[in-house]
């Protein structure tokens, strides 16, 4: 249950660890990969601005990367990322303008979702 709309990590094998005071690893294993993701856009409404922003363009960066990527590259990903961008790039100033606006809220969850 992601409480941001950033990583998409809510859908990945794929997870970002803090080792240490600042150090960060990778982990990556089939057994991250969950069984069910919920995406409830109310555990978003009250993200500060900038945080909205600042995962919101995260996220932007993850279908960014999986569209432009030379490997594992195929029509699923594509048509993922495109909608991702799509979602996140139609709601992402609507969710930074008004932080309880639950439509681009929502909209930014499935959009990250796409991406990761």
């Amino acid at each position: 249950m992601p409480t941001t709309a950033g990583t998409g990590s809510e859908v990945t094998a794929v997870s970002i660890v803090t080792v240490g005071e600042a150090k960060k690893m990778g982990v990556v294993a089939p057994q991250l990969v969950a069984d069910v993701a919920i995406l409830d856009a109310e555990l978003t409404l009250g993200l500060p601005v900038a945080a909205t922003a600042a995962t919101g363009i995260g996220a932007m960066v993850h279908a960014i990367e999986a569209y432009t990527s030379a490997h594992l590259k195929n029509p699923v990903s594509d048509m993922l990322a495109v909608k991702a961008l799509e979602l996140l790039s139609r709601n992402l100033l609507p969710a930074c303008e008004d932080g309880s606006n639950r439509v681009a809220r929502e909209a930014m969850l499935l959009g990250t979702t796409f991406a990761g």
